[in-house]
């Protein structure tokens, strides 16, 4: 999965989740970047606001082309941490 996939994928799965202490999740665009670089900023009902960091690394021996499996889950299920 790409980071750009997973980001997408954990916005989904952070809105849907129906976690009342969650007011929204937004994307922000990553300071002191001259590209298009975006990330997640999760909105507390508390005010905070967290912003997230999302990257990856490349496994021991490097990518395998081709190999790209994209992993999403269904409408209405819901996901519990530590599960």
């Amino acid at each position: 999965m790409t980071v750009d996939d997973f980001k997408q994928y954990f916005q989904e799965l952070l809105t849907n989740s129906g976690h009342t202490a969650i007011a929204g999740v937004d994307v922000y665009d990553i300071p002191g970047n001259e590209g298009p670089l975006k990330d997640l900023a999760v909105r507390g009902t508390d005010g905070v606001t967290l912003y997230l960091s999302i990257v990856r690394t490349s496994p021991p021996g490097g990518d395998k082309p081709g190999r790209e499996v994209v992993t999403k889950s269904e409408p209405g299920v819901k996901v519990i941490a530590g599960e």
